[in-house]
């Protein structure tokens, strides 16, 4: 679940009217509320291949560790690698047409010359001038079915230097079909959907789900009846304490509310109200339930 779904689970709507509500003094009122805490989408990453292929080796934090659920990794970490036919067929298009390219362009320029010096015909100039126009759009169209595969410009000319250099070297064209996974952000394994030897491919969906638990999303089902007072507050005004719903005495840590979803529950008669949470102490786990308590203005019926 994750922070752009504006109610997580039924649980949320079941812990949605007051655990407490006391009053405060003559002009505020204190209201209590269950929720749970989420995932925030914007700092939550799925992690797919971009080729497929097969599972040959894992990441890990040491010589013959792999990562498991839990373990916290850094950007640029090695996940996983898959060997994948269809990435070494492309890196070898791009690999014949950057030769065929350089083969081209020293034929043309000798060409140019015998027809300068009147040996050859201005006919085989315009061969050799196609064909070198032919081998040029062969390396752009390869450059673009990389790039459509969401490789970098980096990882391209990384590329186009190593096939530049030299003969070819075989033992080394066979680890163009290596496509190592790393980790896009710092946090979390959140998932391993993989295992060694396994065929992936585009429909197979994420190998790993790596998520920033440093702030996470507070969710609570927000009584109609009290809507008005949270709006009419001002921004800086929007406040709540949060602390584990298993634990009264402990610390609260203190968030903003953030967002109010545009529609109201006509069942529950409440409305999905959200917000950040620091949890840099790791104190908090998406999925748990907390009670947040929110100071508001009192009604005059009140």
């Amino acid at each position: 679940m994750v922070a752009s779904k504006w109610l997580s689970s039924a649980a949320v709507l079941l812990l949605a009217w007051p655990a407490q509500m006391s009053a405060g003094d003559a002009e505020k009122k204190t209201i209590s509320l269950s929720g749970l805490l989420e995932l925030d989408a914007a700092r939550t990453s799925s992690v797919p291949s971009r080729f497929p292929g097969e599972i040959v080796a894992f990441g890990g934090p040491g010589k013959g560790a792999f990562w498991r659920v839990g373990d916290k990794i850094h950007k640029g970490d090695l996940l996983a690698v898959v060997w994948s036919k269809d990435l070494a067929m492309q890196k070898g298009a791009l690999a014949d047409a950057l030769a065929e390219r350089e083969f081209e362009k020293p034929r043309l320029a000798r060409m140019e010359a015998l027809v300068r010096d009147g040996v050859a015909p201005m006919a085989a100039f315009e061969d050799a001038r196609r064909a070198l126009d032919k081998a040029v759009r062969a390396v752009a169209t390869a450059e673009r079915n990389l790039r459509l595969s969401r490789f970098t410009d980096a990882e391209i000319a990384a590329f186009v230097k190593e096939a530049a250099e030299g003969r070819r070297d075989p033992k080394k064209e066979q680890e163009w079909a290596r496509l190592e996974i790393r980790a896009p952000q710092d946090g979390v394994i959140l998932e391993r959907r993989v295992a060694l030897g396994e065929i992936v491919g585009a429909d197979f969906g994420p190998l790993f789900r790596v998520g920033d638990l440093r702030t996470l999303v507070a969710v609570v089902a927000w009584p109609e009846r009290d809507l008005l007072l949270l709006e009419r507050l001002k921004p800086e005004e929007r406040i709540w304490d949060v602390r584990p719903s298993g634990d009264s005495g402990a610390n609260p840590v203190r968030g903003k509310i953030e967002r109010m979803a545009p529609m109201i529950d006509p069942q529950k008669g409440t409305v999905a109200v959200q917000g950040a949470i620091d949890n840099e102490d790791g104190r908090f786990r998406p999925g748990q339930s907390v009670v947040v308590t929110v100071v508001l203005p009192r009604r005059k019926a009140d």
